[in-house]
């Protein structure tokens, strides 16, 4: 059955959204297997703080949000992390800003930064554990009365896209109809100057189209010509739109099989997606 009630909002003649992912940095210092950002293989990237102020300031006519939190990658490898907080800040896109990290850095963030967000949340991972510097930051920052940190055990991840994809259309509409990113966690990114509906959209398009990859076909520009509604109707359209993205025919959404969370090697890390996507779902998911 398909979905018709995104994570959003219309009112004030703006969208309301609860959260927007503002993507920070495309690197990792880990490299998870089926990262779902795809940045043990990503270039290294990072977003420019007076090119956000732009992207935010076109996309802040006709959108806001609770929380804008910035991701990667890692965020904490951004060599201008304070500048980029300031910026969402300053753009009233949202209430609040949250850090998502692995927290193996945090001892690299001046203090000043990490007390500027008001959620740090931090995905811990089987076997891997904070230096006592990283373990001194955050014991501070759990001190601090006006930053949550909310840690948060990641034992289990699920295959998130297949390289091969699958031709077969009902089932890549069934994965898009179940998948709770697109639907239900409101996982909204900013990447670029474009606006999608999962991070997924972005990385499996660029993954089948290489460096002349065309994101309009996958998000919204924010940047296009056209006021206000003209952006508003196009996002609205975008969002309420009940067919799967080209990039969903390599994307196994919230249906791919469990495994216990793993590092792997960069040089391997595609490898392990090298099979259809009928032999990465989950049993009896998609059905």
């Amino acid at each position: 059955m398909v979905r018709t009630s995104p994570p959003f909002v219309v009112a004030d003649e703006r969208l309301h959204s609860r959260v927007l992912e503002v993507v920070t940095v495309e690197q990792c210092n880990l490299s998870c297997r089926s990262c779902t950002h795809h940045s043990p293989v990503s270039p290294n990237w990072q977003v420019e703080p007076g090119r956000l102020a732009q992207l935010l300031a076109a996309l802040g006519r006709t959108f806001s949000c609770g929380v804008v939190k910035l991701m990667g990658g890692e965020p904490l490898l951004h060599e201008r992390l304070g500048d980029v907080v300031e910026v969402v800040r300053s753009s009233g896109v949202a209430t609040e800003v949250h850090l998502v990290t692995n927290g193996l850095l945090l001892a690299r963030a001046p203090t000043s930064v990490l007390r500027s967000f008001d959620q740090i949340s931090i995905s811990v991972y089987p076997g891997v554990r904070l230096g006592a510097a990283a373990a001194r930051a955050l014991n501070a920052m759990q001190r601090e009365p006006h930053v949550r940190v909310v840690m948060t055990p990641m034992p289990v991840f699920q295959e998130s896209f297949s390289r091969k994809g699958t031709t077969d259309g009902a089932l890549v509409q069934r994965i898009y109809n179940d998948c709770k990113v697109a639907h239900e966690w409101g996982c909204y990114t900013l990447f670029d100057r474009h606006f999608f509906k999962c991070p997924q959209a972005y990385v499996l398009r660029r993954m089948t189209q290489g460096e002349s990859v065309d994101y309009g076909e996958v998000g919204i520009d924010v940047t296009a010509p056209g006021g206000a509604d003209s952006l508003r109707s196009a996002l609205t359209s975008y969002l309420n739109d009940t067919r799967p993205l080209a990039s969903c025919r390599h994307c196994l959404g919230t249906s791919g099989a469990s495994f216990a969370h793993a590092l792997t090697p960069r040089t391997q890390w595609m490898a392990w997606q090298d099979l259809p996507t009928e032999a990465l779902l989950e049993p009896g998911s998609a059905v």
